[in-house]
């Protein structure tokens, strides 16, 4: 499960099952059809990150195309 949690400005916390992945992730949306959604910033979950206390920062980038075109609508909302 994902989850996307605003946190001011434009970006929002991405969660998967629900562990933090990306902190202050910069959410982007892409139009057509079957519009995209791209989340990027720094990957919470890697473990070199958590062994490092956070100095080792791997830079992500997850692009996806949610299976209903309306998610991609509301995930927008939170950049409002």
């Amino acid at each position: 499960m994902i989850k996307l949690r605003r946190c001011g400005g434009s970006v929002v916390d991405y969660m998967v099952n629900g562990e933090l992945k990306i902190k202050d992730a910069v959410l982007e949306a892409g139009p057509g059809p079957e519009p995209w959604i791209k989340l990027s910033g720094i990957d919470r979950l890697d473990w070199k990150f958590k062994l490092s206390s956070g100095s080792f920062k791997d830079i992500i980038i997850d692009l996806t195309v949610p299976s209903d075109p309306t998610d991609a609508a509301k995930a927008l909302t939170l950049l409002d």
